[in-house]
């Protein structure tokens, strides 16, 4: 063996593996900038076409997500009312409370006032269940209490006010708010007792058999839009009510569909449906014959159910859209 060829092929251990070592050195090597750069350019340009369909997605998946809440809050009510023997409603926080004539703000503070701001924006999106008495006590005795925190439906999607003040499907009832220890900061205590802040809350009532406290069906409409809320300098909401944009779906006359169930909103005025007069908070089922359908493109406006039917008798609720019958 030659001189060249010893100290290529060496009996040192250590030094073939530090030949080793700098050559995988040589191999290795990061990325360069432009290379970066080219792989961001590529991720934001994936990003950027991906945004409008997620986008879209998220928004059309609103009702179907706000139908399921209300369903299984209703379930979870009902079966409340059967194992406690008790009525169990479920409140929606009201138009009401930013009536400055009948609800001053000066009425609350402390935490009361900062839960009372919170549902301030949340009129028409905000729920909880309620019972007037809890379980074990006698019957007559009053101690109320919140069963659940407030909840919201999902962005853009609510209850109209006009439809919260529907008889046939919600009831009113003065009841404590925001939360049932809430008291009067203003008015002094009378005969020892706290004075309680008590609202007129919307609701719908299971009674201790699982049926509704009504008698009566009921039809909860929610509707898709945008709801505006105008805020203070400070960041809270002004107390008036929101603005609301709602997707426009109106039924005018030859569009009725056989087997679809149709809704009248809104608080005045009647349609004539194949001879029959139908008022606000009333639905229909499209028949084969559409004679003597008319409706002004005014007040009330018509159009295909969507929302949470409960049947009285039963106490139980069903999600309705156009698909489902």
């Amino acid at each position: 063996m030659n001189v060249s060829q010893s100290s290529a092929f060496s009996d040192d251990p250590a030094r073939e593996v530090s030949v080793e070592c700098r050559g995988s050195r040589a191999v290795a090597r990061g990325f360069t900038l432009i290379e970066m750069l080219v792989v961001l350019a590529i991720i934001g340009i994936i990003a950027g076409i991906s945004i409008g369909p997620i986008s879209k997605l998220m928004k059309n998946a609103g009702m179907p997500v706000a139908q399921r809440q209300l369903r299984d809050v209703f379930a979870y009510a009902r079966n409340v009312a059967l194992s406690q023997r008790s009525t169990v409603y479920v409140v929606f926080v009201s138009p009401e409370i930013t009536d400055s004539t009948s609800n001053p703000t000066n009425r609350w503070a402390g935490n009361d006032f900062i839960l009372f701001n919170r549902g301030v924006g949340a009129q028409g999106t905000g729920y909880a269940l309620y019972v007037k008495r809890k379980v074990g006590e006698q019957p007559g005795r009053n101690n109320p209490e919140y069963l659940t925190d407030w909840e919201y439906l999902p962005q853009n999607v609510f209850v109209h006010s006009n439809e919260l003040y529907n008889v046939n499907h919600f009831k009113t009832e003065l009841l404590r708010y925001p939360i049932a220890g809430s008291t009067n900061q203003v008015t002094p205590v009378v005969g020892g007792k706290p004075n309680y802040n008590v609202i007129g809350l919307p609701f719908v009532a299971f009674d201790p058999r699982g049926q509704l406290a009504s008698g009566k069906d009921a039809l909860i409409p929610l509707s898709e839009g945008s709801i505006l809320r105008t805020l203070n300098l400070d960041g809270t909401y002004r107390h008036v009510l929101p603005n609301v944009v709602e997707q426009k779906r109106r039924i005018l006359s030859g569009q009725i569909i056989p087997g679809v169930l149709y809704y009248v909103r809104y608080n005045s005025g009647d349609i004539d449906y194949n001879g029959n007069l139908i008022a606000a908070g009333e639905s229909f089922v499209g028949e084969t014959s559409v004679a003597n359908f008319s409706i002004a493109n005014g007040a009330p406006r018509v159009d295909i159910f969507e929302g949470i039917h409960i049947n009285w008798l039963t106490g139980r609720a069903k999600i309705r859209r156009p698909e489902l019958k």
